[in-house]
């Protein structure tokens, strides 16, 4: 993004140069502003970015998380899903219910299972933690609770 901004900003000093050479001395200020807008504009987009990360805000929608992992087979919910960090290297923390009885080599598997189609689907997430917790402790309803 800075290097598209760079080039502009140097082949529209360029242009100016030329053209108060030609005889056109109202391009000077004309390119001046169009030179300011570009450097306002990639100074909001890192502003914009920054604050993200800064303000910790979530990079990917719970819910449409949520609706993935309910695809794998054996996690009956899921709640309590923070995404964090910056486009390209998101990190997810999110807790998933498992049925109560099943073996911990079993619910690890899930989990495996979960951080995978997480990562082939979204290419920027670097990491994720599956807190794993027996379905019997929470209500039918609650499987995607909103708690970040």
């Amino acid at each position: 993004m800075h290097t598209k901004s760079d080039i502009y900003v140097s082949l529209s000093v360029i242009v100016s140069l030329a053209a108060v050479k030609l005889g056109f001395p109202l391009m000077d200020p004309l390119i001046a502003i169009v030179i300011a807008f570009i450097i306002f504009r990639a100074g909001y987009r890192i502003i914009k970015e920054g604050s993200r990360d800064l303000l910790d805000m979530s990079r990917i929608e719970e819910k449409e998380i949520c609706d993935l992992v309910m695809g794998v087979e054996g996690v009956k919910g899921c709640h309590k899903i923070r995404t964090r960090g910056s486009m390209g290297d998101i990190k997810i923390d999110m807790h998933l219910l498992v049925q109560s009885d099943m073996t911990l080599e079993d619910a690890h598997l899930i989990s495996h299972k979960v951080s995978k189609k997480l990562k082939s689907e979204y290419k920027d997430i670097s990491d994720v933690v599956v807190h794993l917790e027996p379905s019997s402790q929470r209500p039918q309803g609650s499987n995607s609770k909103k708690t970040s």
